[in-house]
């Protein structure tokens, strides 16, 4: 550790950093999602998608960098596409919904035929197995 002089210190009792346990976690995240979402009810936050509905904040704040990053990617006629077949399914699919539609995309160019072919899919997959 560097002290404010930029000397290395030992480590000093009290320095430990305390791990969350999953259930923790899960809870922290949950009280954050909600204050999101009441934050940008409240017009004190915006959506980190304007295209995305406030209701759908909590199936993207859970998702991997990879999938935002993919997301970011997106035209706001394809997040309609995405979003459109995403509502259609039970909340607790959506989550990796996002991770199924993305890993079937080159990360390159996502054209609007090649998303909707991927959303078929996942969505076709996903009743299949219902």
């Amino acid at each position: 550790m560097r002290a404010g002089g930029g000397a290395t210190t030992e480590p000093q009792p009290g320095d430990e950093v305390p791990t969350w346990t999953r259930e923790q976690l899960v809870r922290m995240n949950d009280r954050f999602v909600a204050a999101m979402e009441r934050a940008i009810a409240a017009g004190k936050e915006r959506m980190p998608m304007p295209q995305l509905r406030q209701g759908e904040v909590k199936a993207i704040v859970g998702q991997s960098f990879a999938v935002k990053m993919f997301l970011s990617r997106l035209t706001g006629a394809q997040v309609k596409i995405v979003r459109d077949a995403m509502v259609k399914l039970p909340v607790n699919a959506q989550g990796a919904f996002f991770e199924s539609v993305a890993a079937r995309l080159p990360s390159d160019r996502i054209t609007d035929a090649r998303l909707a072919g991927a959303v078929r899919a996942v969505v076709d997959r996903h009743r299949a197995a219902a």
